[in-house]
């Protein structure tokens, strides 16, 4: 791939790839091998941030 330079439209123009994660509470408690439910209340009680996957992973279900 040739190098970005100042107004060069053709890798500007090029579209972005997207990709879209879905975890839900069920498979945070499949993989902790605990209810739904009680990943629900770790949520509620602060343990885990569902918006930071690492921090789920490594603090929660490694534990």
């Amino acid at each position: 791939m040739k190098r970005f330079e100042n107004g060069d439209t053709e890798i500007q123009s090029r579209s972005r790839v997207r990709c879209l994660l879905r975890i839900d509470w069920k498979m945070i408690a499949d993989a902790k091998g605990v209810s739904k439910r009680t990943v629900q209340r770790a949520y509620q009680a602060g343990k885990i941030d569902i918006l930071d996957l690492k921090s789920v992973v490594a603090e929660y279900i490694t534990r």
